[in-house]
Protein backbone atom coordinates (compact mmCIF):
# COMPACT_ATOMS: atom_id res chain seq x y z
CA UNK A 1 0.00 0.00 0.00
CA UNK A 2 1.45 3.35 -1.07
CA UNK A 3 -0.05 5.87 1.38
CA UNK A 4 2.14 8.91 0.84
CA UNK A 5 2.48 9.44 -2.92
CA UNK A 6 0.23 12.45 -2.56
CA UNK A 7 -1.89 13.91 0.21
CA UNK A 8 -5.42 12.62 -0.21
CA UNK A 9 -4.37 9.35 -1.88
CA UNK A 10 -4.95 6.50 0.52
CA UNK A 11 -4.03 3.40 -1.45
CA UNK A 12 -2.78 2.14 -4.77
CA UNK A 13 -6.39 1.41 -5.74
CA UNK A 14 -7.29 5.12 -5.46
CA UNK A 15 -5.49 6.04 -8.64
CA UNK A 16 -5.74 3.14 -11.08
CA UNK A 17 -5.59 5.24 -14.23
CA UNK A 18 -7.58 8.07 -12.69
CA UNK A 19 -5.06 10.41 -11.14
CA UNK A 20 -3.06 12.95 -13.17
CA UNK A 21 -0.09 14.98 -12.00
CA UNK A 22 1.93 17.84 -13.44
CA UNK A 23 5.43 16.52 -13.99
CA UNK A 24 8.61 17.68 -15.71
CA UNK A 25 11.26 16.17 -17.95
CA UNK A 26 14.59 17.94 -18.48
CA UNK A 27 16.35 17.57 -21.83
CA UNK A 28 17.84 19.64 -24.67
CA UNK A 29 15.63 21.85 -26.78
CA UNK A 30 16.37 19.71 -29.84
CA UNK A 31 15.20 16.50 -28.16
CA UNK A 32 12.23 18.31 -26.58
CA UNK A 33 11.05 19.29 -30.05
CA UNK A 34 11.39 15.68 -31.24
CA UNK A 35 9.40 14.48 -28.22
CA UNK A 36 6.68 17.01 -28.95
CA UNK A 37 6.53 15.80 -32.53
CA UNK A 38 6.92 12.02 -32.11
CA UNK A 39 6.27 11.39 -28.41
CA UNK A 40 8.44 9.73 -25.77
CA UNK A 41 10.41 6.55 -26.28
CA UNK A 42 10.76 4.26 -23.30
CA UNK A 43 14.39 4.01 -22.11
CA UNK A 44 15.98 0.57 -22.23
CA UNK A 45 17.24 0.73 -18.64
CA UNK A 46 17.96 3.02 -15.71
CA UNK A 47 17.85 3.15 -11.93
CA UNK A 48 14.24 1.93 -12.06
CA UNK A 49 14.59 -0.12 -15.22
CA UNK A 50 12.90 0.68 -18.56
CA UNK A 51 10.43 3.56 -18.76
CA UNK A 52 10.08 7.32 -19.12
CA UNK A 53 11.80 9.24 -16.33
CA UNK A 54 9.97 12.31 -15.02
CA UNK A 55 9.53 14.16 -11.74
CA UNK A 56 6.98 16.34 -9.98
CA UNK A 57 10.00 18.41 -8.84
CA UNK A 58 10.86 21.20 -11.28
CA UNK A 59 14.21 21.57 -9.52
CA UNK A 60 14.95 17.92 -10.27
CA UNK A 61 14.12 18.42 -13.97
CA UNK A 62 16.46 21.45 -14.20
CA UNK A 63 19.39 19.11 -13.46
CA UNK A 64 18.88 17.20 -16.68
CA UNK A 65 20.27 16.25 -19.05
CA UNK A 66 23.48 15.38 -17.27
CA UNK A 67 26.60 16.83 -18.87
CA UNK A 68 24.85 18.50 -21.82
CA UNK A 69 26.89 19.43 -24.90
CA UNK A 70 28.38 22.92 -24.70
CA UNK A 71 26.23 25.57 -26.35
CA UNK A 72 23.13 23.41 -26.50
CA UNK A 73 19.93 25.12 -25.47
CA UNK A 74 18.12 23.29 -22.75
CA UNK A 75 14.42 22.76 -22.18
CA UNK A 76 11.99 21.34 -19.66
CA UNK A 77 8.86 19.57 -20.84
CA UNK A 78 5.86 20.26 -18.64
CA UNK A 79 3.61 17.21 -18.70
CA UNK A 80 0.27 16.04 -17.45
CA UNK A 81 0.94 12.44 -16.46
CA UNK A 82 -1.55 9.66 -15.75
CA UNK A 83 0.32 7.62 -13.15
CA UNK A 84 -1.99 4.61 -12.85
CA UNK A 85 -0.95 2.14 -10.17
CA UNK A 86 2.16 3.43 -8.33
CA UNK A 87 4.87 1.42 -6.55
CA UNK A 88 7.11 3.18 -4.03
CA UNK A 89 10.79 2.22 -4.42
CA UNK A 90 12.59 3.68 -1.42
CA UNK A 91 15.87 1.79 -1.21
CA UNK A 92 18.58 0.42 -3.45
CA UNK A 93 18.12 -3.29 -4.01
CA UNK A 94 14.35 -3.09 -3.58
CA UNK A 95 12.83 -6.41 -4.72
CA UNK A 96 10.77 -4.61 -7.39
CA UNK A 97 13.30 -1.90 -8.26
CA UNK A 98 13.39 -2.88 -11.93
CA UNK A 99 10.52 -5.36 -12.14
CA UNK A 100 7.64 -3.24 -10.84
CA UNK A 101 5.85 -3.27 -14.22
CA UNK A 102 5.99 -7.06 -14.42
CA UNK A 103 4.25 -7.07 -11.04
CA UNK A 104 1.30 -5.00 -12.25
CA UNK A 105 2.42 -1.41 -11.58
CA UNK A 106 2.25 1.50 -14.04
CA UNK A 107 4.65 3.89 -12.30
CA UNK A 108 7.65 3.52 -10.00
CA UNK A 109 8.11 6.35 -7.52
CA UNK A 110 11.29 7.27 -5.62
CA UNK A 111 10.19 9.52 -2.70
CA UNK A 112 12.27 12.51 -1.62
CA UNK A 113 15.18 12.05 0.79
CA UNK A 114 15.04 8.26 0.85
CA UNK A 115 18.70 7.83 -0.10
CA UNK A 116 18.06 6.53 -3.62
CA UNK A 117 18.84 9.85 -5.36
CA UNK A 118 21.86 11.92 -4.41
CA UNK A 119 19.97 15.21 -4.70
CA UNK A 120 17.24 13.95 -2.37
CA UNK A 121 14.56 14.97 -4.89
CA UNK A 122 11.65 12.88 -6.11
CA UNK A 123 11.91 10.78 -9.26
CA UNK A 124 9.27 8.82 -11.21
CA UNK A 125 9.49 6.23 -13.93
CA UNK A 126 6.33 5.79 -16.05
CA UNK A 127 5.98 2.63 -18.12
CA UNK A 128 3.67 3.98 -20.83
CA UNK A 129 5.50 6.43 -23.14
CA UNK A 130 2.11 8.01 -23.96
CA UNK A 131 1.93 10.30 -20.95
CA UNK A 132 -1.62 11.36 -21.81
CA UNK A 133 -0.93 15.00 -22.64
CA UNK A 134 2.11 17.19 -23.18
CA UNK A 135 1.25 20.66 -21.96
CA UNK A 136 4.23 22.63 -23.20
CA UNK A 137 7.95 23.32 -23.20
CA UNK A 138 9.70 25.58 -20.73
CA UNK A 139 12.87 26.94 -22.28
CA UNK A 140 15.73 27.23 -19.82
CA UNK A 141 17.15 30.62 -20.68
CA UNK A 142 20.84 30.73 -20.02
CA UNK A 143 20.79 26.98 -19.49
CA UNK A 144 24.57 26.65 -19.50
CA UNK A 145 24.88 29.42 -16.94
CA UNK A 146 22.27 27.73 -14.79
CA UNK A 147 24.19 24.47 -15.06
CA UNK A 148 27.37 26.24 -14.06
CA UNK A 149 25.60 27.90 -11.13
CA UNK A 150 24.22 24.53 -10.06
CA UNK A 151 27.69 23.07 -10.45
CA UNK A 152 29.14 25.89 -8.33
CA UNK A 153 26.52 25.28 -5.66
CA UNK A 154 27.27 21.55 -5.75
CA UNK A 155 31.00 22.27 -5.50
CA UNK A 156 30.29 24.62 -2.61
CA UNK A 157 28.29 21.92 -0.85
CA UNK A 158 31.07 19.40 -1.45
CA UNK A 159 33.68 21.86 -0.26
CA UNK A 160 31.63 22.55 2.87
CA UNK A 161 31.25 18.83 3.37
CA UNK A 162 35.02 18.35 2.96
CA UNK A 163 35.65 21.15 5.44
CA UNK A 164 33.21 19.66 7.90
CA UNK A 165 34.84 16.25 7.45
CA UNK A 166 38.23 17.89 7.94
CA UNK A 167 36.97 19.65 11.08
CA UNK A 168 35.54 16.37 12.30
CA UNK A 169 38.86 14.66 11.54
CA UNK A 170 40.63 17.40 13.52
CA UNK A 171 38.19 16.99 16.40
CA UNK A 172 38.66 13.23 16.26
CA UNK A 173 42.44 13.65 16.16
CA UNK A 174 42.16 16.02 19.13
CA UNK A 175 40.11 13.43 21.00
CA UNK A 176 42.65 10.73 20.14
CA UNK A 177 45.52 13.01 21.21
CA UNK A 178 43.74 13.78 24.48
CA UNK A 179 43.18 10.07 24.96
CA UNK A 180 46.87 9.37 24.30
CA UNK A 181 47.84 12.08 26.79
CA UNK A 182 45.46 10.67 29.36
CA UNK A 183 46.85 7.18 28.82
CA UNK A 184 50.36 8.62 29.07
CA UNK A 185 49.45 10.36 32.34
CA UNK A 186 47.96 7.15 33.67
CA UNK A 187 51.06 5.22 32.62
CA UNK A 188 53.28 7.82 34.24
CA UNK A 189 51.16 7.68 37.39
CA UNK A 190 51.45 3.91 37.33
CA UNK A 191 55.23 4.11 36.95
CA UNK A 192 55.38 6.68 39.75
CA UNK A 193 53.31 4.37 41.96
CA UNK A 194 55.73 1.57 41.15
CA UNK A 195 58.70 3.79 41.98
CA UNK A 196 57.03 4.88 45.20
CA UNK A 197 56.33 1.27 46.11
CA UNK A 198 59.94 0.44 45.33
CA UNK A 199 61.12 3.27 47.59
CA UNK A 200 58.83 2.08 50.38
CA UNK A 201 60.08 -1.46 49.94
CA UNK A 202 63.66 -0.22 49.99
CA UNK A 203 62.88 1.75 53.11
CA UNK A 204 61.32 -1.29 54.76
CA UNK A 205 64.38 -3.39 53.93
CA UNK A 206 66.70 -0.70 55.21
CA UNK A 207 64.66 -0.42 58.38
CA UNK A 208 64.74 -4.17 58.75
CA UNK A 209 68.54 -4.20 58.40
CA UNK A 210 68.84 -1.31 60.84
CA UNK A 211 66.62 -3.14 63.32
CA UNK A 212 68.78 -6.20 62.92
CA UNK A 213 71.94 -4.18 63.51
CA UNK A 214 70.34 -2.55 66.53
CA UNK A 215 69.38 -5.96 67.89
CA UNK A 216 72.98 -7.10 67.43
CA UNK A 217 74.28 -4.00 69.20
CA UNK A 218 71.81 -4.52 72.00
CA UNK A 219 72.83 -8.14 72.32
CA UNK A 220 76.43 -7.06 72.37
CA UNK A 221 75.71 -4.55 75.16
CA UNK A 222 73.90 -7.21 77.16
CA UNK A 223 76.80 -9.62 76.64
CA UNK A 224 79.22 -6.93 77.73
CA UNK A 225 77.10 -6.27 80.75
CA UNK A 226 77.04 -9.93 81.67
CA UNK A 227 80.81 -10.11 81.37
CA UNK A 228 81.21 -7.01 83.48
CA UNK A 229 78.96 -8.44 86.13
CA UNK A 230 80.89 -11.67 85.99
CA UNK A 231 84.19 -9.81 86.50
CA UNK A 232 82.74 -7.92 89.43
CA UNK A 233 81.43 -11.09 90.92
CA UNK A 234 84.86 -12.70 90.52
CA UNK A 235 86.43 -9.69 92.09
CA UNK A 236 84.11 -9.79 95.08
CA UNK A 237 84.82 -13.47 95.59
CA UNK A 238 88.50 -12.84 95.33
CA UNK A 239 88.20 -10.06 97.88
CA UNK A 240 86.21 -12.32 100.12
CA UNK A 241 88.80 -15.09 99.93
CA UNK A 242 91.57 -12.64 100.77
CA UNK A 243 89.60 -11.29 103.68
CA UNK A 244 89.03 -14.77 105.01
CA UNK A 245 92.68 -15.57 104.57
CA UNK A 246 93.70 -12.48 106.55
CA UNK A 247 91.36 -13.47 109.35
CA UNK A 248 92.82 -16.91 109.51
CA UNK A 249 96.28 -15.43 109.65
CA UNK A 250 95.30 -13.12 112.51
CA UNK A 251 93.75 -16.03 114.37
CA UNK A 252 96.91 -18.13 114.01
CA UNK A 253 99.03 -15.24 115.24
CA UNK A 254 96.97 -14.98 118.41
CA UNK A 255 97.38 -18.63 119.06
Amino acid sequence: METDYSKGLKSEMDYRGKRHYIMYHGTTMEIAQKIQKHGFTRSSDGMLGPGVYVSRSLEKATRYPLNPPAGKKLAILKLKVRVGKVKKIDKQGHPLQKTWHKNGYDTAWVPPNCGMVKSGLEEDCVWDPDLDKKIGTLAQEGGDEKRREEKRREEKRREEKRREEKREDMREEKRREEKRREEKRREEDKREDMREEKRREQKRREQKREDKREDMREEKRREEKRREEKRREEKRREEKRREEKRREERIRERI
